[in-house]
């Protein structure tokens, strides 16, 4: 899976001001433009990419040319749950032509860096530290990616959360196709252009996600909490069954199967969910 996605959760940030329109979130996005600093922004810049949860880095992907620059000179920082940051030993880096995505030409030079150390397992938060750049000049990145998965100390309800969002995101991006009246100078047809003006014209309030939605009260979560059974339902209506439940003597229970909960099966934050919610919903 590649963490380097604000799909999956993940936050990223800079240390220096970017060029209009070419923001470091670019990076986490499927925007598929490039990041790069403002005309007077010189090395060394401090990229910092923040995970939803740990994970064990296997390989990183960097496409380090933009424009007419390249980066020259970069480290990489991995913080890991004893809160200590580490410099991550990597192989010496090779330049390799690699296709990882389609919006990348066919021979693009790819930086790969395979980890070959413990310190790559666990890891919260990566920092990417661009230290020279030629020629000299704002220094950018065209793509970022960080393939792992979540670390062994993850449990097993929110691993395989994010495993089937990361499936399913991979199927609907095997499933889009490219439109080529893109790519040419022909005028799109005109039935396709209609198409194209209906939904543009449409009122358009966008359609909240079923996922979304609490199952007990058809509402937005707020909060959203990953029961045993599988459903996610609000912690304010997970908080309202377990007092109701207690009014008849009951103990805290799954609403949808009534099975109490225990140590290895007990509700937890969806945070895949909350990270989904928050970026498409404003409350």
């Amino acid at each position: 899976m590649d963490f380097c996605s604000s799909f999956l959760g993940s936050k990223i940030s800079v240390n220096k001001p970017c060029r209009d329109g070419f923001s470091v979130t670019n990076l986490i996005s499927d925007s598929k433009q490039e990041f790069l600093c403002e005309g007077f922004v010189r090395t060394p810049v401090n990229i910092d990419i923040k995970f939803i949860l740990p994970i064990d880095i296997y390989c990183i992907l960097i496409n380090t040319e933009v424009r007419d620059r390249k980066i020259s000179g970069l480290k990489l920082f991995a913080n890991t749950k004893d809160s200590e940051e580490h410099l991550l030993p990597f192989s010496i880096p090779k330049e390799v032509e690699v296709e990882i995505e389609s919006s990348l030409n066919t021979g693009s030079i790819i930086k790969a860096f395979k980890t070959r150390s413990f310190k790559n397992v666990g890891v919260s938060s990566l920092q990417l530290v661009l230290t020279s750049v030629s020629p000299n000049g704002p220094p950018g990145l065209k793509r970022l990616q960080i393939w792992g998965q979540p670390t062994l100390t993850v449990s097993p309800s929110l691993k395989s959360n994010i495993i089937k969002l990361w499936s399913s995101r991979s199927k609907k991006k095997q499933c889009e196709k490219i439109n080529m009246n893109w790519f040419n100078s022909q005028p799109v047809k005109e039935e396709d252009n209609s198409e194209a003006v209906k939904e543009i014209s449409n009122d358009g309030e966008k359609p909240i996600p079923e996922e979304f939605l609490d199952i007990l009260t058809c509402e937005v979560m707020r909060l959203p909490i990953l029961l045993p059974s599988g459903n996610s339902i609000d912690s304010s209506s997970l908080e309202k069954f377990i007092a109701i439940e207690a009014m008849w003597g009951r103990s805290p229970s799954d609403p949808f199967t009534g099975i109490p909960f225990k140590e290895n099966r007990k509700p937890e934050p969806n945070i895949l969910l909350k990270a989904r919610i928050d970026s498409d919903i404003n409350f």
